[in-house]
């Protein structure tokens, strides 16, 4: 009884921050809804454009980098490959950071009115910048799964056909539920996605909602725009429950990994042509942007204009990542252990609000949280805080569950005939268990509240802003310069800690 009461509050919790503003937004949305109204906005030509263009836009994303990141993950985890986690570091770096430092990079290598600008203006531009940014998602889901497939079933396909062979018929069937996850994963952040697209002055539709809400103060239309996105992150949701639910297996740590050897010849083929994929994508535009600061006096100057913002983002990831990690852990405890009924639909909303876009989720904290009695929120850092918890949930819940799965039933069932309760068990037996787990997930939770900007810039109240909400009023009139230094000392704020926790991982 204790745990079903405990477990409530958790849900409700989680509800309150992540679930409640949602449908607070939905529920404003439909009431006193003028069906004219609705029909003529959503038949302006700019506006069923801006989502077409959307739709287009996500599908060619997830292609390539579904079809590109799959072929990397098997060289990074099936073969031994020369400096493979080295490139694998180098990789996930676009994914770190604001994804407009990736346009404003390319905007200094390509140039505004060079020959190739038209190129980088448009949907070129925007598809080549989200391509690198979501590239190491598919990359590393396809190295985490080629990971789980059993050992033995390769073993008895090598008798029959080569290493290629076991890849095409065996492994790579195996992870294709894992491979169509990858898929609609980037799909839905590319749909979401406003900044890039903003950046290189290509029209999409979450661009639609955040104009209307930020710059013309139509809230009535913003949420209008805002259903579109809630419908397409839940289909997403449909296909991903009915189609990926079961066929998902549960990941394992395996005592053994077949690992293909490479040849010489093509050890150097592939290291080159991976060396080269990774300068283009990541070093080239990041590179550029910090040759645009002309010295060190320029870098310290942005840093004395940019230090505040840079503590708040510390300030505000912490928390964001401290609530994260217990409540995530919590939830996932309900999940694994089904201690409630309805499991599956809390596992299901987590989910959801990550595919939800950033917009709409933050037009939700913002009809939830501004009234008067509540204040304490929404005038203060905690709203923001409450937005990379709803946000991102999914990600702290999983890398939670996936370690309590894993921890024999023995060990609990042991506990629980030695007449220790649920608390105890939860306290003595799965706490200490993922320890590690729990510390990784404060990390990647961390990095991830860093990085936001769309939930940060549409709620954080006067005086609370962050490091790349700051970067971004700082693009309209600011110099180019300047704008650089402060994009370097946000790469830097983010890669160096992400180096230094990948070398401590590996000791």
């Amino acid at each position: 009884m204790q745990r079903q009461i405990f477990a409530w509050g958790v849900i409700l919790l989680f509800l309150l921050i992540g679930l409640l503003p949602v449908i607070v937004m939905i529920w404003n949305a439909f009431s006193g809804m003028d069906v004219q109204t609705v029909r003529s906005l959503f038949s302006q030509k700019e506006v069923y454009g801006s989502f077409a263009n959307s739709i287009l836009l996500s599908f060619v994303v997830a292609s390539i980098t579904t079809f590109l990141g799959t072929l990397l993950g098997v060289l990074f985890a099936k073969t031994d490959l020369i400096a493979s986690r080295f490139f694998l570091s180098i990789l996930i770096v676009p994914l770190l950071i604001p994804p407009y430092i990736i346009a404003l990079g390319w905007i200094d290598v390509i140039g505004v009115n060079s020959a190739f600008s038209t190129v980088l203006f448009g949907f070129g531009g925007t598809a080549w910048v989200l391509f690198s940014v979501y590239l190491p998602i598919p990359t590393v889901l396809t190295m985490v799964f080629l990971k789980q497939v059993a050992t033995d079933l390769e073993d008895a396909a090598r008798l029959y056909t080569g290493d290629i062979g076991v890849l095409r018929y065996i492994s790579l069937p195996l992870i294709m539920p894992a491979l169509v996850l990858s898929f609609l994963l980037v799909f839905i952040l590319t749909f979401g996605e406003y900044s890039v697209a903003n950046v290189l002055r290509y029209r999409v539709f979450p661009l639609e909602s955040f104009v209307r809400f930020s710059a013309f103060y139509d809230f009535k239309a913003a949420l209008m725009m805002a259903l579109p996105m809630i419908i397409v992150a839940a289909g997403v949701l449909l296909v991903e429950r009915v189609y990926l639910d079961k066929k998902l297996f549960k990941l394992k740590e395996l005592e053994r990994i077949n690992i293909i050897s490479l040849l010489k010849k093509y050890q150097i083929v592939f290291s080159i042509a991976v060396g080269f994929i990774i300068m283009v994508i990541v070093v080239l535009p990041l590179l550029s942007l910090f040759l645009r600061i002309p010295d060190f006096e320029t870098l310290f100057g942005a840093f004395a204009k940019a230090w505040i913002p840079l503590v708040h983002s510390y300030l505000y990831s912490f928390s964001g990542a401290a609530l994260l990690t217990i409540l995530g852990f919590l939830l996932a405890y309900i999940i694994a252990y089904r201690v409630l009924p309805y499991w599956r639909f809390f596992d299901a909303s987590i989910v959801f609000l990550l595919t939800l876009p950033a917009t709409v989720l933050a037009i939700g904290l913002i009809l939830l949280w501004n009234r008067p009695m509540l204040d304490i929120v929404y005038t203060s850092a905690l709203i923001v805080i409450f937005g990379y918890a709803g946000k991102y949930m999914a990600v702290a819940a999983k890398m939670s569950e996936r370690k309590l799965l894993q921890i024999p039933p023995s060990m609990v069932e042991a506990a629980q005939v030695s007449g220790a309760n649920w608390f105890s068990v939860l306290r003595y037996i799965l706490l200490p268990q993922s320890k590690k787990t729990l510390l990784a997930v404060f990390a990647v939770s961390y990095l991830f509240c860093f990085r936001e900007s769309t939930i940060t810039m549409l709620v954080y109240p006067p005086g609370y802003e962050t490091l790349p909400v700051y970067i971004v009023t700082q693009m309209a009139n600011g110099k180019p310069e300047m704008i650089a230094s402060f994009c370097a000392i946000m790469v830097l704020s983010v890669v160096v800690p992400f180096f230094i926790l990948n070398r401590w991982k590996r000791v």
